[in-house]
């Protein structure tokens, strides 16, 4: 459809933010083009009024995976391992399309119940 040299960004969020009002926020960007590939992770938490930011470049790519309602990330880069548990179905939207061109929203975890481990030692469970 879009020959050899297309080029596909690929881009997800995850948030989780518990009763006390601390907070994750966390991307995984990938963009190809040919045989290039580079990919970016980076995460915003806030605990007890602290904000920490963190991004690096992955060198592989560390994206959530989907099984059934729920969704998993392990991204050793910001040190992190959670699971999104969906409460609602997820939904997809094409905003753009031609010939040479596709844009496509997919929202997998509408409301999710949120188990996260931030490092060795702190857990959050909220809401994402």
């Amino acid at each position: 459809m879009f020959g050899n040299s297309r080029l596909v960004v690929s881009r997800w969020y995850l948030d989780c933010v518990t009763p006390e009002g601390d907070f994750f926020i966390g991307q995984a960007v990938s963009v190809r083009l040919s045989k290039l590939h580079l990919s970016l992770v980076s995460g915003v938490t806030g605990i007890s009024d602290k904000i920490d930011r963190r991004e690096t470049f992955a060198f592989r790519e560390t994206f959530p995976r989907e099984v059934g309602q729920e969704l998993t990330w392990n991204c050793a880069p910001l040190s992190i391992r959670g699971t999104w548990n969906s409460l609602t179905p997820k939904f997809e939207q094409e905003l753009y399309s031609d010939k040479n061109q596709l844009i496509q929203w997919r929202c997998m975890a509408p409301k999710a119940t949120v188990n996260l481990q931030l490092g060795d030692s702190r857990i959050m469970n909220g809401v994402g």
